[in-house]
């Protein structure tokens, strides 16, 4: 199939959509690309070829972009519309050479189904975790479960096999439970809710507990996220 079938025919979709997604082609604005079910992330432009959303592919994603698979990204500028998209065809190369992805534009945003704020992959933070103990009297042993994924409200914990069911059941609130960047930065958190439970990860809602320093301390470890998300996900361009 050529790349003038794939990307020159097909019937254009509602205008709010193609607008905005044109908007961001002409202003190169860059997206953080999320690959569902997976924790993948990566900055990328996108290219609008009538009904074909276009995205670069980055050395080494390989086989995480599976055809049928979806991705997301939040407008820029919008507190809560995303773009969610299915994957058509996983592998396609322009004529100048470029690895790209296809997926047919959306018929319409997506507002509020997903996390609203931006999520950080933490993966790669050993020393980030959440302590729980078993009942309110914190003189018992306690829990550690790394943060893997983190928001202002929400971050996915990694759990023991067997054991989320038990420890986490959905919709039941957890305390105490502290938020722990290694021994320098405690967090006390007011709530910590189980929402939805994972392979190997249960997905949680959580309020930081207001009293005292808990809050400066929560944003500053924010800031510092942003930052090193900044540096580590390079803009990858169509």
């Amino acid at each position: 199939m050529t790349m003038a079938r794939l990307l020159g025919f097909g019937k254009r979709q509602p205008k709010s959509v193609l607008r905005a997604l044109e908007a961001l082609e002409h202003g190169r604005t860059p997206v953080k690309l999320e690959i569902e079910g997976t924790d993948y992330r990566y900055t990328t432009t996108l290219a609008v070829k009538r009904d074909l959303l276009v995205f670069a592919k980055p050395l080494g994603l390989g086989k995480v972009i599976q055809k049928g698979g979806y991705i997301r990204f939040r407008l820029p500028d919008s507190d809560n519309l995303e773009v969610r998209a299915q994957v058509s065809t996983p592998e396609f190369s322009t004529p100048n050479g470029i690895s790209v992805f296809l997926c047919p534009v959306p018929k319409e945003f997506v507002r509020g189904a997903h996390r609203g704020a931006e999520r950080f992959n933490t993966a790669r933070y050993n020393n980030l975790y959440v302590s729980t103990w078993d009942g309110n009297n914190q003189e018992t042993a306690v829990h550690r479960h790394r943060i893997i994924d983190l928001s202002v409200s929400g971050c996915k914990l990694v759990h023991r096999k067997g054991s989320a069911k038990v420890n986490f059941p959905i919709g039941e609130p957890i305390a105490p439970a502290v938020m722990h960047l290694g021994n320098r930065l405690k967090i006390e958190l007011a709530s910590l809710t189980p929402r939805v439970h994972q392979p190997s990860a249960i997905g949680c809602e959580f309020v930081v507990e207001p009293e005292g320093l808990n809050l400066k301390y929560f944003r500053h470890l924010i800031v510092s996220l942003e930052r090193s998300e900044a540096t580590r996900l390079k803009v990858v361009t169509v």
